[in-house]
């Protein structure tokens, strides 16, 4: 695989619990890696020593073939870009500012007009003038995506970037995502719907109490009888009828 984002072995371990346990994970560049598995499977955990926010207790990370450990924050922070699962900010900062702090680390590239293309491609250029603590979840979602993108990073990483979205932003966002994708980017992204993995993953991890249960293309993983080990819910996984994905139904026994 090519120099992307590469794990070995990795464990994180805190308060005499492991939280992962000898996982192996790598995203090449033009792909989207999504991160599954139950509540508790060890997914945020993961990303997080992914992207550099939490120290690996065993285990090594290289990020587009660099030890993470040996990277500067002000390197990462040009190689890699990451949005938690939520932003928190009790200052009133305009939402246009919000954006601009991912550009903190650029050294080119006009950093106001980066800043609202980024806004413009999440629909939210309407709450530039906003004060962030003032949105919904969903609309600081979008903004804080569109720090991301204005950071213009070859990695990423995000953590449920769709859990408080509506149907179109949704969508908008999972397309935004692939595209960065299809132009080159590494794209590892937690995701809790499994047919939103389904259709725009390449491939996905699937986690189950810190450890990696399947690995695989979507077509591979999303198997009624790995999800049904996992998640312990009956399903049935047919074929989309438009798309052709993996398209996953939940229902009783």
């Amino acid at each position: 695989m090519s120099h992307g984002v590469v794990g070995r072995g990795l464990g994180y371990r805190v308060d005499g619990r492991d939280l992962i346990t000898a996982v192996d994970v790598a995203a090449a560049p033009g792909e989207l890696l999504a991160i599954l598995g139950p509540n508790g499977a060890g997914k945020t955990t993961l990303l997080r020593v992914l992207s550099g926010e939490w120290p690996a207790t065993t285990g090594e990370v290289e990020l587009l073939g660099r030890p993470l450990t040996g990277l500067a924050p002000i390197q990462q922070a040009r190689l890699r870009a990451v949005l938690p699962q939520q932003t928190v900010l009790t200052f009133a900062f305009r939402c246009l500012d919000v954006v601009l702090m991912g550009r903190y680390a650029a050294t080119t590239g006009d950093d106001t007009a980066v800043a609202e293309a980024a806004m413009a491609t999440t629909d939210s250029s309407h709450l530039a003038a906003r004060a962030y603590p003032t949105l919904s979840g969903g609309e600081q979602t979008r903004v804080s995506l569109a720090r991301v993108l204005a950071q213009e990073t070859p990695v990423l990483f995000l953590d449920e970037p769709t859990a408080s979205l509506d149907l179109r932003h949704q969508e908008l966002v999972m397309r935004t995502l692939r595209g960065l994708a299809d132009g080159g980017a590494v794209v590892v992204a937690v995701l809790h719907d499994l047919n939103v993995a389904a259709r725009f993953a390449d491939r996905v991890v699937l986690l189950a109490e810190g450890r990696v249960r399947a690995v695989g293309t979507t077509a591979e993983v999303l198997q009624a009888a790995i999800i049904e080990d996992v998640y312990e819910q009956t399903v049935t996984v047919v074929p989309h009828p438009v798309l052709g994905s993996p398209l996953i139904l939940p229902h009783d026994r």
